[in-house]
């Protein structure tokens, strides 16, 4: 019976602690969607967002295989979104990842 308890404790704690970092994702979320209008003032905002909660991170391919821009016009929004705030930039190589660093840090519960 102990083992049982503990057993509905820990899915209680594990449930409580997800909920809590579900309300937290939707937060930023909206959040970001909002600075996001901001900084592009026009575009597919909502598209890109909807790519930011998608992925840990972007590259211009992204954009470009989801259909949300162009090579440049792509460069042009992860720039701007990168400049404002929204995404870090890491070049390795080459590449260049535009990283949600936010959504990360609420994910690992920091």
């Amino acid at each position: 019976m102990d083992w049982v308890l503990y057993m509905l404790q820990a899915v209680a704690e594990t449930s409580a602690r997800t909920l809590e970092m579900i309300r937290q994702i939707g937060e930023l979320r909206v959040a970001m969607l909002e600075d996001a209008r901001v900084s592009l003032r026009s575009g597919p905002v909502r598209e890109l967002v909807d790519l930011m909660f998608s992925y840990p991170y972007l590259k211009i391919r992204t954009l470009e295989d989801a259909g949300v821009a162009k090579r440049q016009t792509a460069s042009n929004y992860l720039h701007t979104l990168a400049g404002a705030g929204l995404l870090q930039t890491r070049k390795e190589g080459k590449e260049v990842y535009f990283i949600n660093q936010k959504l990360l840090d609420v994910v690992a519960g920091k």
